[in-house]
């Protein structure tokens, strides 16, 4: 049994970051990518933007400038911003451009999710985009988002998001990871629909918009699972692009990683399954690409028990010593900033699923709050 359960975790945990992937890349070869649909200035949809904000006065006005400078007709864009009982000079900063923009204070401080649900009934337009106040977008990509609202089968288009860093220490392997994670929703996309889009650049209809529970933790892939349970497609749009600074600091990208893990763990109690129309193709990439990934380190740790549990054989005792000094020394590397590629890499992956399970226990516990923290930028 011991056997069984050592090949079945290893091969849920190759499939889901390895061969699902693959599968992916092979059914796409046979399906053309969607061609660029040209639209004129006039037929564009009118776009409310969305942006959620704390304590932001580092960014918001670079925000604030960016967002009027996007490469779209002005009276066919809206820019709502609600601080979310920020204490810094953020609302002093926005008021400055209240000609321009639609500001609101929102008190006492509830989160994102009550800063989305309050800001999107007040919203003119018939398009939301969703973008985070640390979020830069390139000119061209809102144009890029709105154009595939033609097809009256699209519900929502995911932008994809660039990540930067100051340092070249561990987060050039969240730059990889996220760059791996939009080549899957690239892939997702072509073959019929991705299952979530990432909160930094995303488009959605207005009327498929439903309000957000207050206790949610990863508001924009709720909004994304509304979306697929009304019948229509997530697309990805891989030249709408948006760029993003990565957390400063091994500490904030842990603790990042363990809200993450927090809202996973939430998702998947309350989703289970998915219920929409199409959904074989949906309920294929929701267990592939999320379901078993969230799994992952309760998946690791079953395969290091069932190894231990198989230490007679010579071949398992060499295994069980070899993993424990691969991930003493991988994660030691990352935590001191050691630059060596191979231990990095083993070091990201054990703390990355070492974060999601503490974000488990967090919120099993209760203690994992909607509010969120912001990281040094």
């Amino acid at each position: 049994m011991s056997i069984l359960i050592f090949f079945v975790s290893l091969f849920l945990i190759l499939y889901t970051y390895l061969l699902y992937p693959l599968l992916l890349f092979l059914l796409a070869r046979f399906k053309r990518e969607k061609p660029e649909i040209p639209v004129s200035p006039e037929d564009l949809p009118s776009v409310s933007v969305i942006i959620a904000a704390y304590n932001e006065e580092a960014v918001i006005e670079k925000k604030i400038r960016n967002a009027l400078e996007l490469d779209y007709p002005k009276d066919k864009i809206e820019i709502l911003i609600g601080s979310d009982g920020s204490t810094d000079k953020t609302d002093e900063i926005c008021m400055q451009y209240e000609d321009q923009i639609r500001f609101y204070r929102l008190e006492p401080r509830q989160g994102k999710s009550n800063v989305l649900n309050t800001l999107v009934p007040l919203a003119k337009n018939e398009i939301l985009l969703f973008t985070d106040a640390n979020t830069v977008l390139q000119e061209e990509s809102l144009k890029k988002l709105t154009v595939h609202f033609a097809d009256r089968s699209i519900g929502g288009v995911c932008g994809r998001l660039i990540l930067e860093s100051r340092t070249q220490g561990v987060e050039a392997y969240e730059k990889a990871y996220w760059k791996y994670e939009s080549d899957i929703k690239n892939l997702e996309s072509r073959l019929y629909s991705t299952v979530g889009a990432n909160g930094g650049i995303y488009a959605i209809r207005k009327e498929l918009f439903r309000t957000i529970p207050k206790d949610t933790i990863i508001d924009d892939f709720w909004i994304s699972l509304g979306i697929l349970k009304q019948g229509k497609k997530i697309y990805f749009e891989k030249e709408a692009i948006a760029k993003e600074t990565i957390s400063e600091t091994i500490i904030d990208e842990f603790w990042r990683k363990v809200r993450i893990g927090s809202g996973n763990l939430q998702t998947l109690l309350l989703v289970p399954v998915i219920d929409c129309p199409n959904r074989a193709f949906i309920h294929f990439a929701y267990y592939s690409h999320k379901v078993i990934r969230w799994m992952t380190p309760l998946l690791l740790i079953i395969l290091y028990i069932s190894i231990l549990a198989l230490s007679s054989e010579p071949i398992f005792v060499n295994m069980f010593y070899l993993s424990n000094l691969l991930i003493f020394v991988s994660s030691l590397a990352v935590i001191l900033n050691i630059k060596n590629r191979s231990m990095n890499l083993i070091g990201y992956f054990s703390l990355f699923n070492f974060a999601l399970l503490w974000g488990y226990i967090r919120f099993i516990m209760g203690k994992q709050s909607v509010i969120w923290k912001k990281a040094a930028r």
